[in-house]
């Protein structure tokens, strides 16, 4: 048979004429609200799904007890658009890369799209509540067509091809209006799960509708032509009329063509082929039609028949519709009353079968009769494909069917009146009615069955784009203005992906859109604190993908207990003569702790008044160091310490008169312009660890004069003078330059051994020190500051206040038992957000997070726990749910070939959201995350030979897994087999430098081909 136009044009099957606020609105009056559901704030369980429907069936039932009220709940998954929804996805960053001249990070973002589109779907949910006449009584209708007789005054045109503005209704918009009210408000305040809703717009509700006809063409600038007010007395032109047109012939004047057109027509603008292959044809492609004719024998969640559907592998696109309506009993008609008197004669039903309908219509009556709902359904899906791959529709329809009919025991068929109309049944919000046979059931049961437990991200963008396990995208915001706090927790045991969580989170950070939200194009501020050199992967990336003038801005920096190293806890800010209050802090924080005895445990015993005298000895040192004419004597400029210093001095002709002390020499750097010059001379102004033996001064003596306070001012002297010889990078003015790093990483490995906790607490607030002293700075404290030096910090500071900042304290397990560390990092994260800082907390022991630590906390990343007997405890100390329990035994168990699972708990404005999601990236970025010793062996030393960008590459294609440690371990083994000579560090010395060479020279390719020609 030759390709035919349907019979009937598409939009003769919708009702839709014009719209009204936010409603669209049919032809007989109806009132349609579509309704976006973003998803579930929770896991939700089965018991969930259960409560959550007992729940919204109260909130339904009111509106289903009678006719008039109806609901369109509308499904949609669309592998064939994966690609589009990925290009989506990574848009803002792209657009963070290009505005900081990154070039070289499409190459990641490209992978992203091309490995990620292989696991996610485009997914829509959607529910049309409809309010129809009928819903009013007679004597409603009957002044409502008054009403609208009125409204339309003598004058109106003739208009038979446009938009009839006289259908609407005040009064059934004010019962529609409650409809919808109730239905929004009361989902999204479910206790079980809540579901979040947005009505729609007209204009996007016209998008759903025109994605579902023709998918793709719902793009956010598609609008319809509907006049701004709805009310014809309001729609005059100049002359007091709606202007229109005649023309020759014409039997009346009709104003169609210069009015807004119906809705439909401007919805349907391409018709439907009927040809010999199934289905129909829309735009290029085949749809087809599966409707249920019989209900379910076992009622099974909506998430069954997505597994269903995704387990049978290469998920075909396909949709559903429930259409719901109130009062189904009485819409059951003759069958109803013969069943129920047991005259079932006229439908030749027997006695069994008689029975069975007889108690099932009694069974909805009694439900019904107790305060419950039976409802009238309809259930309708399709799928579609390439226009001319018949073969291809057939097998999909095939596998749709199966999964239906496996989805509880179902019936379907294929077969329908009309097979446009059957395929437009599952279109949402164009009309109520649908091909499927309606069955009757408790509101409960139906509500059960549907699409309720979706997990979505709360966000509706973000840089950092993980997955739901059934496929969704799920973007994830870093300081996101949803969120009253931008604190973060990760917890992992070994092995379960919490590092290379950590550097997806550093990647995500530097390219989202905060980044350049400024109006300028920088890089935000970025602190690593880290023990094992994890987060160097990712900076060598950033690194690489800066253009050449901006390279200096990343840093890594792996410390060692060297004076070359050195870091002066006492710096300040230039021109500062002490420190400011949040700087003071913190150097209490480390000379107390160093200052303090270790106890037998190996922990810190803090004697009682040393936290005292240590501040008070501090701001001794800062008072001697000063300018003050009184007490003051500033530490005096010597030439030959300092060769940029003493360049730039005659350089710039300072005379000698300006230089006499380095707080001079940093003033008049400054002033002449030289602010990287001044800050260097600021270092040797400060106090130094030297100068903290003051416990003989009359100041300290007078107020430690008795038994008590001589002990503890010797305990002091005693305790700084060993660190002294102990912490050789603590001893004299700081060496390292990180002031033009916006990214920074420190690594403490060498610093931060596990059996001493003082060295390592000490350590870490040193980091905080070096890395972040700045964050706390706002326009406030420019007062401390003399006269001249507030102009340049001025500007720095209103940059500072501008920047997005982060600080990452990793393996944080390492400061247990500290006290100050812990208290100090408690209080960035509960203060971090009104100086623009986002704080991280990472540990493999989830006994690191003390209870204020986690109520300061925004989001918890789970990666897994160590042992089975540790759920319950991490269970108590995160309020996770049962949910989310059960996933940490069962699901969140370590990095797989499909990516890392993670439970993530995101505290946001509208209430707790918790989900289970997979961090999956593609081979080039796991190699650039990468953190086993032997991977960043190979990529450190092929990117000394390649650059970074090609062997990231190339080892993606080597091992797309991200690993080569089998293989180095594999080769390790039979070099030790074959020499005893060789020891077991050698051999894998050996089988590293083996491989590189191989996968550089390309001949690792050529022994991968003949492998796989020879199997």
């Amino acid at each position: 048979m030759a390709d035919t136009i349907t019979s009937r044009p598409m939009a003769s099957f919708c009702l839709l004429e014009t719209g009204y606020e936010r409603n669209l609105v049919g032809s007989d009056g109806s009132l349609a609200t579509v309704l976006e559901v973003r998803g579930t704030s929770a896991l939700g369980s089965d018991g969930d799904l259960v409560r959550f429907c007992k729940h919204a069936a109260e909130t339904f039932t009111p509106f289903m007890t009678s006719s008039g009220h109806a609901m369109q709940f509308c499904f949609q998954r669309d592998p064939d658009q994966s690609g589009a929804i990925m290009e989506a996805a990574v848009a803002p960053a792209r657009g963070v890369a290009d505005a900081l001249q990154m070039d070289g990070m499409h190459d990641i973002l490209d992978e992203r799209v091309s490995h990620m589109r292989r696991y996610v779907v485009r997914e829509a949910t959607h529910i049309v509540l409809w309010t129809r006449p009928s819903v009013l009584s007679g004597l409603e209708r009957k002044r409502i067509s008054e009403e609208m007789q009125e409204t339309r005054p003598s004058w109106w045109p003739r208009a038979v091809d446009a938009q009839a503005l006289d259908r609407v209704s005040k009064t059934l918009a004010a019962r529609h209006n409650e409809y919808v009210n109730a239905v929004t408000f009361e989902l999204s305040r479910n206790e079980e799960a809540a579901v979040r809703v947005v009505p729609l717009t007209i204009h996007g509700a016209a998008r759903v509708i025109r994605d579902a006809l023709y998918p793709g063409m719902g793009h956010d600038g598609y609008t319809l032509i509907v006049p701004e007010v709805t009310n014809p007395k309001a729609s005059k032109s100049a002359g007091g009329r709606m202007p229109w047109m005649t023309y020759p012939g014409a039997p009346a004047p009709d104003a169609s063509h210069v009015m807004w057109p119906q809705l439909r027509k401007q919805i349907f603008d391409e018709g439907a082929i009927e040809d010999s292959g199934p289905g129909v044809v829309i735009r290029g492609r085949r749809y087809a039609n599966v409707d249920i004719t019989r209900g379910p024998v076992k009622l099974r969640s909506f998430n069954r028949l997505i597994a269903a559907m995704r387990g049978m592998g290469n998920e075909p696109p396909w949709r559903a519709s429930f259409l719901i309506e109130g009062s189904g009993l009485s819409n059951v008609g003759t069958l109803v009353n013969y069943a129920v008197a047991g005259l079932t004669a006229p439908f030749k039903l027997g006695a069994t079968q008689s029975a069975l309908y007889r108690d099932a219509i009694q069974s909805l009556r009694d439900y019904a009769d107790n305060d419950g709902a039976a409802v009238r359904t309809r259930i309708s899906f399709a799928t579609w494909g390439p226009q001319k791959d018949v073969q291809l529709i057939e097998e999909r329809v095939s596998r749709l069917q199966r999964a239906v009919e496996n989805w509880g025991t179902i019936s379907t068929s294929t077969v329908c009146g009309d097979r446009l109309e059957g395929v437009l049944s599952s279109v949402p919000a164009i009309d109520v009615r649908s091909t499927a046979p309606a069955g009757i059931a408790p509101i409960e049961e139906i509500l059960y069955v549907l699409p309720w437990m979706r997990e979505a991200s709360p966000f509706d963008e973000g840089s950092f784009v993980l997955r739901t396990r059934d496929g969704r995208p799920f973007p994830f915001e870093i300081a996101s203005p949803l969120q009253d706090s931008w604190s973060e927790i990760v917890y992992g045991a070994p092995g379960r992906g919490k590092s290379v969580l950590l550097n997806s989170l550093a990647t995500a950070f530097v390219l989202s859109s905060n980044s350049t939200r400024t109006g300028m194009p920088v890089l935000p501020r970025l602190a690593t604190i880290d023990i094992g050199g994890s987060i160097e992967g990712p900076l060598d990336l950033l690194r690489d993908v800066l253009p050449e003038e901006m390279k200096q801005q990343v840093l890594f920096r792996r410390l060692r207990m060297l004076r070359e190293d050195g870091i002066n806890p006492f710096d300040l800010p230039l021109g500062l003569q002490k420190p400011l209050p949040q700087q003071r802090a913190l150097i209490v924080a480390i000379i107390s702790i160093m200052a303090s005895p270790a106890d037998q445990e190996g922990g810190i015993s803090t004697p009682p008044g040393m936290i005292e005298l240590v501040g008070r000895i501090i701001d001794l040192a800062y008072e001697i160091a000063s300018e003050d004419p009184r007490s003051g004597n500033p530490r005096r400029y010597v030439r030959g310490e300092d060769f940029d210093v003493d360049f730039m001095i005659e350089h710039l002709n300072i005379p000698d008169s300006e230089c006499r002390t380095w707080y001079g020499v940093a003033r008049a750097l400054l002033l002449r312009g030289a602010p990287r010059e001044a800050k260097i001379a600021q270092r040797y102004a400060v106090p130094q660890m030297s100068d903290l033996l003051l416990t003989d001064q009359p100041q300290i003596t007078a107020l430690y004069s008795d038994q008590d306070g001589v002990s503890l001012t010797k305990t002091f002297e005693r305790m700084i003078q060993g660190a002294q010889n102990e912490y050789p990078i603590l001893d004299g003015p700081t060496q390292i330059d990180v002031s033009s790093a916006r990214v920074l990483g420190i690594d403490l490995t060498e610093l931060a051994p596990k059996t001493n906790l003082k060295q390592t607490s000490i350590m870490y607030l040193l980091a905080m020190h070096l890395t972040s002293s700045d964050f706390f700075m706002t326009k406030d404290d420019l007062a401390y500051f003399p006269e001249e030096f507030r102009e340049y910090h001025a500007k720095e500071i209103r940059m500072l206040n501008e920047t997005p900042k982060r600080l990452v304290f990793d393996e944080f397990h390492r400061t247990t038992g500290v006290n100050i560390v812990r208290r100090m990092a408690t209080q960035f994260m509960r203060e971090g957000r009104k100086y623009g800082l986002h704080v991280s907390v990472a540990s493999q022991q989830y006994q690191d997070f003390d209870e204020d630590m986690v109520k300061a906390t925004s989001n918890i990343w789970i990666c897994g726990v160590g042992r089975d007997f540790e759920v319950d405890e991490a269970v108590k100390v995160f309020g996770l749910s049962e949910s989310a329990k059960g996933a940490l035994r069962r699901t969140v168990l370590g990095p797989g070939r499909d990516g890392a699972p993670v439970l993530g708990l995101f505290r946001m404005r509208d209430g707790q959201h918790e989900h289970v999601l997979l961090n999956t990236l593609g081979p080039r970025e796991i190699w650039a995350y990468s953190t086993s010793q032997i991977d960043r062996a190979i990529r450190s030393r092929l990117s000394e030979i390649l650059g970074p960008r090609e062997a990231r590459r190339l080892l993606g294609a080597a091992y797309p897994g991200g690993s080569a440690a089998k293989e180095i371990n594999r080769r390790a083994k039979l070099a030790a087999m074959q020499s005893d000579d060789v020891s077991e560090e050698n051999a894998t010395a050996g089988a590293v430098e083996d491989l590189v060479r191989e996968i550089a020279e390309g001949r690792h390719y050529a022994g991968i081909s003949a492998e796989m020609e020879s199997a």
